[in-house]
């Protein structure tokens, strides 16, 4: 696959076919997501990390901006995914999304 074209719904659409129900439910409790608790309001796909990194791989030549743009879902997992694809850290990319909006 030619990753330099891949675009973030491309990204997307494949990532979240790697999500599991029952896995997802499991993080949402161990991450306390419910009202009140420290995690409320987190969504979770029910990926791994180790399934993460392997994913991240596919991807490592997407282009900043279509990286740039997993920090910004509603998923946990696909915000931890921008580190593997990149190996950046989170406050990194964040940096270049203000710093450099167009991208």
């Amino acid at each position: 696959m030619e990753t330099k074209s891949v675009s973030h719904q491309d990204i997307v659409n494949a990532f979240r076919k790697e999500g599991n129900s029952e896995i997802a439910k499991h993080s949402s409790r161990f991450f306390k997501t419910g009202k009140d608790e420290y995690g409320e309001g987190d969504m979770f796909l029910g990926i791994r990390v180790p399934a993460t990194r392997k994913f991240a791989g596919k991807y490592r030549d997407a282009s900043l901006g279509v990286v740039c743009k997993l920090l910004t879902s509603k998923f946990h997992e696909e915000q931890f995914l921008q580190k593997y694809v990149k190996g950046m850290p989170r406050t990194m990319l964040r940096y270049a999304i203000e710093k450099f909006p167009e991208i």
